[in-house]
């Protein structure tokens, strides 16, 4: 990362665009890879402002569709598909292509959304991708697999994989290809060489996974980690797991509870739990709105909300909804 950093640099003062490129996108994917994301954020604004001034389209997309993915792990649901679709909407290079779809699915999965499949399944049909760009595809279907119970299929799915990530350097697909086999029944310990979030709570410690995924700035993880722990600990998770809308997880956690025979802390709102698409009150309301024709502006002023707020809110709706414009909504 070093070495990168002074060629970047030496990139910018010889003024070599292709150079400097190539330095950015290296350096915002491989910190977004190892969950560095103050770093890697900054590295691709970068790459994105060059992008624009030098008209060059390939690199753009690549910072985008890294971006919705930063964004997806980083909890910030609403605009991850927001990114996600400017990257879909044109035509871009497979690579791209494969890191949006991988976020648009694995955010169907981790909601409970209509047509996770789809887009995964589109993903993993590239051939010819090394497993840099694939784990985490991989990784969203093994996790369908686990949220419907389909533990079989999830661990026949990820054994070729998980041997790839052996033979990699990458402590991060290691991990996280480890742990999804793991959360199915196939591994018993941690892989050596795995990422410590992941290893600590393969080996039990969920508490010290629940810090460390806390101080990386991922809730999703943070809660699952959660859920494994005490009475207490499982309350947070689902806390988290209620605020994320993850409804297939808090619903995977709460009937473990009741098995148990443990207390099981109350959901979200029942409006919520009854939509079909898994919308809240405000954004069942702006569904309503929204087929029948009106404007951003018109929405606010009939709700009496700002404009970025029902922007928010239409993206979230378009989002669990599975479309990706207002026409095709209706």
């Amino acid at each position: 990362m070093r070495l990168i950093g002074e060629l970047l640099a030496d990139a910018r003062v010889r003024g070599d665009v292709l150079a400097e490129t190539d330095c950015l996108t290296m350096l915002g994917s491989g910190c977004g890879e190892v969950r560095r994301y103050d770093l890697a954020s900054a590295y691709l604004d970068d790459l994105i402002e060059l992008a624009h001034r030098r008209d060059l389209d390939y690199p753009l997309a690549y910072a985008q569709a890294w971006q919705a993915r930063i964004a997806l792990e980083r909890g910030e649901w609403e605009r991850a598909p927001e990114l996600a679709r400017r990257v879909l909407d044109v035509q871009v290079p497979p690579i791209s292509r494969l890191t949006a779809l991988g976020v648009i699915g694995r955010l169907r999965v981790r909601r409970g959304d209509p047509r996770a499949e789809e887009p995964l399944g589109e993903a993993l049909a590239m051939s010819g991708m090394e497993l840099q760009h694939r784990w985490t595809s991989l990784c969203a279907v093994a996790e369908l697999h686990w949220l419907s119970g389909r533990d079989a299929e999830g661990r026949s799915l990820l054994a070729g994989p998980y041997a790839e990530a052996l033979d990699t350097d990458s402590a991060w697909a290691r991990g996280e290809v480890g742990f999804w086999l793991w959360r199915l029944g196939g591994l018993e310990v941690p892989p050596e060489g795995a990422a410590e979030p992941f290893a600590v709570h393969m080996a039990g410690d969920w508490a010290a996974a629940a810090d460390a995924w806390a101080q990386i700035g991922c809730p999703y993880e943070q809660a699952l980690a959660l859920s494994d722990g005490d009475d207490a600990a499982v309350a947070r998770g689902l806390v988290v797991l209620d605020g994320l809308g993850a409804r297939p997880a808090a619903g995977l956690v709460r009937a473990r509870l009741r098995r148990a025979g443990r207390p099981v802390p109350r959901g979200r709102q029942a409006v919520t739990r009854s939509h079909p698409h898994g919308l809240t009150a405000r954004e069942a309301e702006i569904h309503e709105l929204l087929v029948a024709g009106l404007s951003n502006p018109e929405i606010a002023h009939r709700l009496v909300l700002s404009r970025r707020t029902v922007e928010h809110h239409v993206s979230a709706v378009l989002a669990k909804c599975g479309v990706a414009t207002r026409d095709a909504l209706v």
